[in-house]
């Protein structure tokens, strides 16, 4: 198995296991608790620029780590995930 599609599902069964990608938000007075996630749309578009400026700098380690978490929050919103825990 390519070290990318390894890694990618090792990602997957960690998150799996603690709970994350998950979607569910809880409900509070109506309101949902925000506090602790962050939209899946802003961390792709910031792990997006976080790739492009790695590549840039030719730090090509840094930039497949990133691309590994993109392929990661890409996962989840076709899977139709909305948020990702911030820890």
């Amino acid at each position: 198995m390519p070290y990318r599609k390894l890694m990618l599902n090792i990602l997957m069964e960690r998150s799996a296991s603690v709970g994350l990608c998950v979607g569910y938000v809880s409900m509070s007075r109506g309101e949902p608790n925000l506090q602790h996630l962050s939209p899946l749309s802003e961390e792709r578009q910031r792990l997006m620029d976080a790739v492009e400026e790695a590549q840039w700098q030719g730090d090509f380690d840094q930039s497949d780590s990133a691309e590994l978490e993109l392929e990661y929050i890409n996962t989840c919103i076709s899977k139709g995930e909305l948020y990702v825990p911030l820890f």
